[in-house]
Order: C-alpha cells, then sequence, then structure tokens
C-alpha cells in the first residue's frame, strides 16, 4: 500500500492496530519531509493525512502532534509552518486551538486556522482573550457563530477594548447571532444610549437594548475607525447618525437641491433598489457638512453606512427639522388606522350630520324672525342669519372653508329655537352637548389625521423599509 497509495499509507497509521514501529517510523519521517513542499491537491491530502494521524489518542498520534507543533514553532520553513498550522487544525482536538492560539502573533495561518475550526476553538480562544491576547477577540469575530458571539460579550465592557464594540456591531447583522444574542441576560448597559435599540427591540425586556447600548457608547463616545473589514449594523449607525441631526442650525442648507442631487438615483418610491455610486453619496454627504447642520461625530457615522443607506439618510435629514431620541424610540410602533382620512371618516360625516341638523333649526327660526313670524331681535338681523346660514353651505360644499362664518348665527338661532320648543336649561344644555359633540369629533379625527401622517413621515419609512429585518 505504502508503494501504490502513500498518503492512504499515512492516514492508515491512525487505524491500524499492529505496525512495525521501524515502517511507521519511515513512513512519518517520509511525509514530515513532504509537509509543506506538495501543492494544490496533494498539499490537501498531505495536510490532511496529518490531521488524521495526529488526532490519534495513542503515543504514535501525539508523537505527529507534537512534530506538527514543533514545525509550526520554528518558523524557519514559512510554506512548512504553514501546514502544520492547518494540519494541526484538521485534527479537530481541543488541544490544537490551544496550540494555534499561542501561534496567532507570530504565525499568520492561524488565524485561518482558528476560524476554520469553528465553535471548536472558542474556548481556547476565550481563555487567550481573558490573558490579554487582543489577537483572539479578532479571531472570535471571524468565526461568525452565535457561540463566538456570545463569548465576546464578555469583553464588550473592556474600556481598552473598542474593537468588541466594532465586532458585536458587526455581527448584529447576522440574525441567527441576533437571536443568540437575545437570549444572554445583560446586566451592565449605558443609559445615555437604550433608545438605540429601542425600536427592534423584541418585548419588553429584550436584553440587546441593553447590549446595544454598551455597544452605541464605546463606538460614538470614542470616535474610532472600525478595525478592517468590519461593517457595522446599519442599525446602530442610523440611530447615532440621524438623532444628532438639526436643520434648524443650518443657514446654508438647500433640502431641494440636495433632493434634486439624491432622487434620480433612488427614485421616490422608497422599495426601489438602486445601487447608487460611493462618488453621489459622498457629494451629498459633503453638502450636508458644508450647511453646518450636521455635527462632526454623525458625519463620521453617517459615512461608514453602505452608499445607498447612507443616500436614503440623508435624504430623510433633508426633509425633516430635527430627529430626537424619543422620535427614534417610537419609529416602530404600530400606527392606528395608517390609512386614516379626516374627510372621509365617519368623524366628519357625524360632524357634518349634527351641524346639518342644528343649521336646519337655525336656519327655520331665523327666517321666522325676518318675515316676523316670531320676532326676535331687528328685521334685517334674521335675514343676515338665513344669507349666512344658506350662503355658508353653499361655500362648505364647495369645499371653501370660509363658510364656516355660518356657525356663530347657526349656535345663536338653534338656541333661541330650542328655548322656544323647551325652554331656557334644557336649550342651553343642548346647544352645549352639541358643541362639544362636534368638538370631540373633530379633535379625534385631529389626532387621527396627525398619527397617519406619522406613519408615512421619511424617518418611518426609511426604518421600515431599509432597516427593519
Amino acid at each position: 500500500m505504502l508503494a501504490l497509495d502513500p498518503v492512504l499509507a499515512f492516514q492508515c497509521l491512525a487505524d491500524a492496530q499492529v505496525v512495525d514501529d521501524a515502517l511507521a517510523d519511515r513512513i512519518v519521517l517520509t511525509f514530515r519531509d513532504r509537509l509543506g513542499r506538495e501543492t494544490d491537491a496533494d498539499r490537501q491530502a498531505v495536510i490532511a493525512a496529518f490531521g488524521v494521524v495526529a488526532a490519534d489518542r495513542r503515543p504514535r498520534g501525539r508523537a505527529v502532534f507534537d512534530l506538527l507543533v514543533r514545525i509550526a514553532s520554528e518558523g524557519g520553513d514559512r510554506r512548512r509552518a504553514a501546514a502544520a498550522v492547518a494540519a494541526l487544525a484538521a485534527t479537530n482536538l481541543p488541544r490544537a486551538a490551544e496550540s494555534l492560539v499561542g501561534f496567532l502573533p507570530t504565525e499568520p495561518e492561524a488565524e485561518p486556522a482558528l476560524v476554520g475550526m469553528g465553535d471548536l476553538a472558542v474556548p481556547a480562544l476565550r481563555t487567550a482573550a481573558l490573558r490579554g491576547q487582543g489577537e483572539a477577540l479578532r479571531v472570535l469575530w471571524r468565526m461568525r457563530t452565535p457561540r463566538a458571539a456570545v463569548a465576546l460579550c464578555a469583553f464588550s465592557l473592556d474600556p481598552s477594548s473598542t474593537d468588541v464594540a466594532f465586532y458585536l456591531g458587526d455581527l448584529l447583522r447576522e440574525r441567527t447571532i441576533e437571536k443568540a444574542l437575545r437570549e444572554v441576560p445583560q446586566g451592565a448597559f449605558a443609559p445615555g444610549y437604550l433608545w438605540v435599540w429601542k425600536p427592534f427591540a423584541v418585548g419588553a425586556d429584550d436584553p440587546l437594548v441593553r447590549r446595544v447600548s454598551v455597544i452605541a457608547a464605546a463606538i460614538a463616545e470614542r470616535r474610532m475607525d472600525p478595525p478592517l473589514g468590519v461593517e457595522m449594523d446599519p442599525r446602530i449607525l442610523a440611530a447615532l447618525s440621524l438623532t444628532q441631526w438639526d436643520a434648524r442650525q443650518s443657514s446654508r442648507l438647500a433640502p431641494s437641491r440636495l433632493n434634486e442631487l439624491i432622487t434620480p438615483a433612488l427614485g421616490e418610491r422608497p422599495t426601489r433598489s438602486v445601487p447608487p455610486s460611493g462618488e453621489l453619496a459622498a457629494t451629498a454627504e459633503a453638502g450636508l457638512r458644508e450647511a453646518g447642520g450636521l455635527p462632526l461625530a454623525p458625519s463620521w457615522m453617517l459615512h461608514l453606512l453602505p452608499a445607498e443607506l447612507r443616500l436614503r439618510a440623508i435624504r430623510v435629514l433633508t426633509r425633516q427639522n430635527s430627529i430626537s431620541t424619543a422620535t427614534w424610540e417610537r419609529v416602530n410602533e404600530p400606527i392606528q388606522h395608517p390609512d386614516y382620512a379626516f374627510g372621509r371618516s365617519w368623524h366628519f360625516r357625524l360632524g357634518l350630520a349634527l351641524i346639518l341638523a342644528v343649521s336646519v333649526a337655525a336656519a327655520e327660526r331665523a327666517a321666522d324672525a325676518a318675515v316676523g313670524w316670531h320676532p326676535w331681535g331687528p328685521v334685517w338681523l334674521g335675514w343676515v342669519a338665513v344669507l349666512l346660514i344658506v350662503g355658508g353651505w353653499g361655500l362648505l360644499l364647495a369645499t371653501e372653508p370660509i363658510g364656516l362664518v355660518m356657525l356663530p348665527p347657526v349656535c345663536v338661532y338653534a338656541t333661541v329655537a330650542w328655548r322656544d320648543w323647551w325652554g331656557t336649561v334644557p336649550a342651553v344644555a343642548l346647544g352645549i352637548a352639541v358643541v362639544g359633540a362636534c368638538a370631540a369629533l373633530a379633535l379625534r379625527g385631529e389626532v387621527l389625521t396627525v398619527r397617519a401622517d406619522v406613519s408615512v413621515d421619511p424617518l418611518r419609512r426609511f426604518v421600515q423599509d431599509h432597516l427593519n429585518p
């Protein structure tokens, strides 16, 4: 077999119960010399074979394992050292991960090897990070697994490691990791940043609200560039950049000009997917900075957003005077009757019916006074009241708000008519009830109109169309 398939013969050392020691030593020495000198498929085959043999718990396996550690630590021949590191990772042994962690400062291939080992290497990396080995934190980030992310959380409060905040902020983009972090209790928090994650919280006690507050505080207050390759969760960046904008402080901003620049790339429909150029985003961002309404810190965080999201965020800024943290917190709250229109609502119809009924009574009483059947005040006053009531309704039907000038004579003559019918006290009580009912209907319509307007405001549309999962 050694002559027909040397690699298979080498792998069989891990399974064979009885092998001549001299033959076994000769095979190991042969592959020791080949390690790192093969190319392409042969290289991978030799590395895999070393992994199989070194994973054997018997003395021969431990000897091959120690051989790989020695080759990796010598560092003379970079190719051989890299191959030894890959072979250690191929063993899938916890002690291999412990050895590879020690090579992180000196051997570039140790990092991808540990990443390839996945969750198996997490305990060794956590131990190394506790010893102050910063490279271990980066490996945990690169693994991009829920278990690695949970391990990183233990270091998020370390004031000397802003990188962890960036790593966790990046990993939150992965839905499986977001779910895993939501299940891990979080005690500490940054009081001034609890609002950041509230629009995306699941339930009232979502641990991510506290965890993200710590992440956001570390990023916002230290203003450091993210580590190479890190892409922050846009939900955090948008919260930190948009809420510090105040167009009222900007004297030179021309929103229409920026909108003319942005709209052709994005289109008016917020769900349209267009990959605009980074140059256009940079131009629009420069326009905001020149306007003076965007301080340095949010400008820096806005710049970290991908080009399309940055443009959409800038368009939100040009369409809203300011965005408070309280506004951000409520941006995902459900809106009752988002399609509400007062003119088509039952509030409007009922109020109109009440006013019409009162107007009929008032017009009849004013006409009686005008023709002298039931005198009340000067005759001309009755005619003026009739003209105002009839003319006011004509203007209202023509959608002219000035028609509301009829309301004073309507109220006066309707009350007089009710007094004639039922007496003073019932007339006054009925008048107050009708006015109160109309005011309540109008107020409720105004509240629902404001809520409907909020449901389509630029910030809500941006968050719900482009940031929500």
